[in-house]
């Protein structure tokens, strides 16, 4: 069985790189295209042996933020990665990605990144790769 990385993404091109991303890691990939549907999606991804999440800070409906708290809520073990290309009020990216680790992500990433940056963000997180 492979192992399954969670997508939150509202982004169609961003969720399209991350799952080519996840795949060319070795892991198969899970997708919510919209966070409103998180609930019952991540119930039924549970199903799937998730072994992370990686999910958007800034999406319409449900926050990023929200999600990252609910997901330590109901499985504190699932590694989360946030990411962000967003802009705080003070234009400083890095506000929203601090905020995500003061909730426990296990790792953060900046838009735009590389496979690379991915690959080492889920290694920091604790997702172990082959």
């Amino acid at each position: 069985m492979r192992r399954t990385i969670l997508i939150i993404e509202d982004d169609a091109d961003i969720r399209a790189l991350l799952v080519r991303f996840c795949e060319r890691l070795g892991f198969q990939a899970s997708v919510i295209a919209e966070s409103r549907f998180f609930d019952a999606s991540f119930d039924l991804a549970q199903q799937e042996a998730i072994v992370g999440v990686i999910t958007d800070i800034f999406m319409p409906g449900k926050s990023g933020i929200e999600v990252i708290q609910e997901i330590k809520e109901r499985t504190p073990d699932v590694k989360v990665v946030a990411i962000s290309g967003g802009w705080s009020v003070d234009g400083s990216m890095n506000d929203a990605l601090t905020a995500a680790q003061k909730l426990g992500v296990d790792a953060a990433l900046p838009k735009p990144f590389t496979q690379d940056q991915l690959k080492e963000a889920l290694a920091t997180a604790g997702v172990v790769l082959d």
